[in-house]
Order: C-alpha cells, then sequence, then structure tokens
C-alpha cells in the first residue's frame, strides 16, 4: 500500500498565507525525523513528556511536511511528542503540511520553531499556580503540571515574596544573590580544603533575609564567625541561668 492511501484526512485548508495544510492521521512510523534537530531531551524530560500526554492529553498536534515527491512524512515540530506517542500506538493525529513551503523551510523548521519559543517566567508561574489552587484544589493542579509538593511550596513563596515587586525589581534582586554567590564561591575557591569544614545552607524569605544579613554584619563582616559568635552567646546565657537554678 502506497503512503498515500495510508494518510487519512479529517479536513484540509488553505491559510491565507497559502500554506496547505490537514488535520490528518497517518503511520507514526512512517515520520521521519530531522537528524540536525538542535532540541535535545534527555530521558528525564522524555519521562516527564510522556507523563503530562498521559495526564494532560495530546493537545498540540505535531507538524508534519508531506514531500509528495521524495513520499516521505518529514517532522517539523513536535518529534519528542511524536517519538513518545510511537511507544504506544500505531497511528497519531498531526498537522499535515501539503503545500505552500519547500522542503528547505520544513527542515529549517527544527530551528525555527524551537528558537521563538518564550522562556519560563517564574513571576507568573507563580501566579498561575495561585489561581489554579484556588480554582481546582492543590493536588490537582500538582498532577496537571506534573510538580512535586515541594516545587508548589518554592513556587507559592516565591509569588508571596514578589507580589509586590516588578520585573524589574525581581531582576535586581536575582542579579545581587547571583553576584553574592559568585563572591562566595571565589572566596570558597581561593581557600585550601584543609581549612575547609561543613557546609551550612538556610533558605530564607527576603524580608527575613535581609534582616537576618544586616544583624550578622554588625557581628561580624565574616558570616560564618558571627553565627558561632552567636551561638556562643546564646549558650552562654542558657549556662548562666542553669546555674542561677541550681
Amino acid at each position: 500500500m502506497s503512503l498515500e492511501a495510508k494518510i487519512k484526512r479529517l479536513g484540509t485548508t488553505t491559510a491565507r498565507d497559502g500554506v496547505i495544510m490537514s488535520l490528518a492521521i497517518v503511520p507514526a512510523k512512517k515520520i521521519t525525523f530531522n537528524p540536525h534537530n538542535p532540541n535535545v531531551m534527555d530521558d528525564r524530560k522524555m519521562e516527564q513528556l510522556a507523563k503530562n500526554i498521559e495526564v494532560n492529553k495530546y493537545l498540540e498536534p505535531v507538524v508534519v511536511f508531506y514531500d509528495k515527491d521524495a513520499k516521505e512524512l518529514l517532522c517539523i515540530d513536535g518529534e519528542h511528542r511524536c517519538r513518545t506517542l510511537v511507544k504506544k500506538q500505531d497511528d497519531i493525529i498531526i498537522t499535515l503540511i501539503e503545500g505552500g513551503i519547500t522542503r528547505a523551510q520544513a527542515f529549517s523548521g527544527a530551528y525555527t520553531f524551537n528558537a521563538i519559543r518564550g522562556q519560563m517566567d517564574q513571576k507568573k508561574i507563580a501566579r498561575m499556580l495561585s489561581h489554579g489552587i484556588k480554582e481546582y484544589g492543590e493536588k490537582e493542579v500538582r498532577i496537571m503540571m506534573g510538580l512535586q509538593k515541594y516545587q508548589v511550596q518554592e513556587l507559592l513563596a516565591h509569588a508571596s515574596e514578589t507580589v509586590d515587586m516588578t520585573d524589574e525589581m525581581i531582576a535586581d534582586d536575582q542579579k545581587a544573590k547571583y553576584e553574592e554567590l559568585s563572591s562566595l564561591q571565589k572566596t570558597l575557591k581561593s581557600k585550601p580544603m584543609s581549612d575547609m569544614g561543613h557546609v551550612f545552607i538556610v533558605s530564607l524569605k527576603k524580608e527575613n533575609y535581609d534582616m537576618v544579613t544586616e544583624t550578622l554584619k554588625t557581628i561580624h563582616n565574616d558570616t560564618a564567625k558571627a553565627l558561632v559568635e552567636i551561638c556562643n552567646q546564646y549558650n552562654n546565657k542558657t549556662s548562666s541561668k542553669k546555674k542561677k537554678g541550681k
């Protein structure tokens, strides 16, 4: 049976820019992939993608170019979705591009489709999550978005911390934290391993972080020494109280 005979079109239309496309069912194994696709996904991400399709369904059809001369179905966009579906089903619903573009344009789509995708805005993700939980409940949202409980908590904390901050303020805050971390890394690299002890890391809300860091600076410029000094003072105070109690 020819490739043409294996394609089941559900409807065909011509866009205003002249592109002819069909919603079609095709044999999944007949789709070929661009060996130069720069979009790489590791096994963990592929598992997450499979889980997302299982939970939220296959809502974005793979885009495939039908080269009638070469008798080939060439994937333009959605290679990883297609590879995920091939493992479980023989046929797949796709957006079939049948005219209006060249094979060269189909080839370059592996880059252009991915290059223009927007970046994830953490502030907007946090707001989206907050709204979703109010509307559908935390458990449902976690399942739909494929998030662990600790990830939800981190995002909600981010939402509460940045609620009154503009995007520019958030960017400045992130830059300051990055510069502080870079400075700390340089300090650690400059010390010999024999001088290094245990690493102590804590996560604080912005208002608490500012208060703690400013307070520690008044005790000692070296944060580690300031923490030790506070603990010594606390222990001495506690010890004195116990002695008085006797």
